[in-house]
């Protein structure tokens, strides 16, 4: 299976975590991202992570992310501020920019003055279109599945939260070795239990 080029030509990232707003123009070459703790090197590839599979660095779904900044006391610092990442991306060859943005929606209730918070809504862009969530997310497939992406760019994520079923296929996968029926078909002994098998695989 031939790999797609990806590259990243910019990352923007507006009330994201501690961030703001940050521009990163990578330009589709190698960056080297550092500083002290808690500058917020993971948040940017948190928003990426946001962005493309709606999850952190650490694999926990939206529900699960505190992402708007906060302010004193680790309350949200500005429930008014729209929160969004913008990539720009270069796929073999072709330029893409995927959107995403999150608002906190307010509502009040009959009979009461006061503003309740009830959620959040995301707008999805490609191309500066607007689409809907699913649109958005087959589009993100078509560029990169999740489990790749995470094994090209974190360097925990196979020794440490992968599946081991995930793991072996992934090694499996890489160094080629044949599959049970095929190690059987080798050597004529095994064709007993080839046909006894049917067309269960061995393990069952």
């Amino acid at each position: 299976i031939k790999m797609k080029e990806i590259k990243i030509i910019s990352l923007e990232l507006n009330n994201f975590k501690c961030f703001n707003h940050i521009k990163i123009d990578f330009k589709g070459k190698n960056t080297d991202i550092y500083g002290a703790n808690g500058v917020g090197k993971t948040t940017i590839y948190d928003s990426l992570m946001w962005l493309l599979f709606s999850k952190d660095s650490q694999g926990n779904g939206d529900k699960n992310i505190e992402i708007k900044p906060l302010g004193e006391g680790g309350k949200v610092k500005d429930h008014d501020a729209e929160t969004s990442v913008v990539a720009v991306l270069v796929v073999d060859g072709e330029s893409i920019t995927l959107k995403r943005t999150l608002q906190e929606v307010w509502t009040s209730k009959r009979g009461f003055s006061e503003l309740v918070y009830t959620g959040n809504t995301s707008d999805y862009y490609v191309d500066d279109i607007p689409v809907k969530r699913t649109a958005f997310l087959e589009k993100v497939d078509e560029i990169v599945d999740e489990s790749t992406f995470r094994l090209l760019t974190d360097v925990k994520y196979f020794a440490e939260r992968m599946d081991w079923q995930d793991r072996r296929a992934v090694l499996f996968k890489a160094a080629g070795i044949a599959s049970d029926r095929e190690i059987m078909a080798r050597d004529e002994r095994f064709l007993p239990l080839i046909e006894a098998m049917g067309r269960l695989e061995l393990e069952d």
